[in-house]
């Protein structure tokens, strides 16, 4: 037996250990209860990610987590009752979050539970409705561990919120979403210090959780060592960014480009995903530090694609090995993220050059100043876009007008 069918054998000794007999009947969801929650999940959560991947759960994912919601159908006093419920957790070898085999999971170790509620399964429709308005601006809010990493950091007392309230294993929660953004050194320091503390304890789940953080930490110490061998000679292969690679008309985003590339180094993830996730995170967090008027209406999609090439040469092949249309999906979704950014930024720049004391102010206000600035330039597509959107689409442009307003005067 190896190191890791090890671990996963003593997981389940450890999660047998610690369960929990509920005195309720899981029964099967009707189809109208399950048609219900599809719907919702179309009209309400595709738009931020999230995709029906059983009939009772959806999820949306980012490196290195998933987020998801699930309702679970339930007897109780001979009655039927419907529980919803959501969870975020971190997608590491210990992930013991709610899967389409396991949906009656109602704690996790590797993560956290948002929170649920139960009603009757006549009322699932409001409840669901209810439990997303009042998670979902934390599950956007906290979608990628980069933010969780910011928040427990500025703010170490909401470290429970994010990577758990275990002891057992919150700390190796944060080495991971360090490892995941880059910060390896840290993150490898953390999963010492995990293994450290759990490895004396007499709870299986944390000598679970310690010889985890052992192959971990060990893993990237032999990464940095190769990588150190190998340094000199990659040197010269970093520091020569393809001119090819770049338009002419890109040519004042070369530095952003680069960076670009520079990030994509520094967390090592393979881009080849259903969607462009990574590129986002890592083109929004570059831009908190170069906003600037124009900026997303010059980033060009052809530039974004040759640098993610450039990065991962194998990129197209095993894309395209996914599915044929694959690759065309993922360049359509760059594009659409694209133009959502630059038009969120024009949105934003005609607010900014309004005085102060007639800009307005709350979404509803910003959204009709829009529509009818759009409607008096005779621009139909920016105006039909903005109503498909509604009050959603005057929101992104509030968030875009408070980055640029660092550099625009009025």
């Amino acid at each position: 037996m190896n190191n890791l069918d090890m671990i996963f054998a003593m997981l389940v000794t450890a999660n047998h250990i610690g369960s929990t007999n509920l005195d309720i009947t899981v029964m099967n969801s009707s189809s109208n209860t399950e048609k219900i929650f599809s719907d919702y999940v179309d009209s309400a959560l595709a738009q931020h990610g999230f995709s029906l991947i059983a009939p009772q759960l959806a999820e949306r994912r980012s490196p290195g987590m998933r987020q998801g919601v699930l309702f679970t159908a339930e007897e109780m006093v001979g009655r039927d009752w419907v529980s919803v419920r959501t969870y975020s957790v971190f997608d590491h070898e210990l992930d013991d979050g709610p899967t389409p085999e396991k949906l009656t999971t109602y704690d996790v170790v590797a993560g956290v539970c948002s929170g649920g509620t139960m009603a009757e399964e006549d009322t699932f429709l409001s409840v669901l409705e209810m439990t997303m308005g009042i998670f979902l601006p934390d599950f956007l809010r906290y979608g990628t561990v980069d933010a969780i990493v910011r928040d427990v950091e500025l703010y170490p007392g909401s470290a429970s919120r994010h990577i758990g309230t275990r002891p057992v294993a919150a700390t190796f929660n944060l080495a991971h979403c360090l490892e995941t953004i880059g910060r390896r050194s840290e993150a490898k320091a953390l999963y010492v210090e995990a293994a450290e503390q759990l490895e004396e304890s007499d709870d299986a789940l944390a000598l679970v959780y310690a010889e985890l953080a052992r192959l971990r930490a060990e893993t990237l110490e032999r990464a940095d060592t190769t990588e150190g061998a190998l340094a000199k000679s990659d040197d010269a292969t970093h520091d020569a960014f393809d001119e090819s690679v770049l338009p002419e008309m890109d040519e004042a985003l070369r530095p952003f480009y680069t960076r670009l590339l520079r990030y994509l180094e520094s967390v090592r993830q393979n881009p080849a995903a259903s969607c462009p996730s990574l590129l986002f995170r890592a083109m929004d967090e570059l831009y908190e530090t170069d906003a600037r008027p124009g900026f997303w209406r010059s980033v060009s999609s052809s530039a974004v694609m040759n640098v993610v090439k450039t990065y991962a040469p194998d990129f197209e092949r095993e894309m395209t090995a996914l599915s044929p249309d694959e690759l065309t999906e993922y360049v359509e979704d760059l594009e659409l993220g694209l133009y959502m950014r630059s038009f969120d930024e024009l949105c934003a720049e005609r607010l900014l050059a309004l005085p102060p004391h007639i800009r307005p102010e709350t979404r509803e206000d910003v959204y009709e100043w829009l529509m009818a600035d759009f409607d008096r330039r005779g621009e139909e597509d920016e105006s039909e876009y903005l109503e498909r959107d509604g009050f959603k689409g005057a929101d992104g442009a509030i968030r875009a007008m408070r980055i640029l307003s660092r550099t625009v005067t009025p």
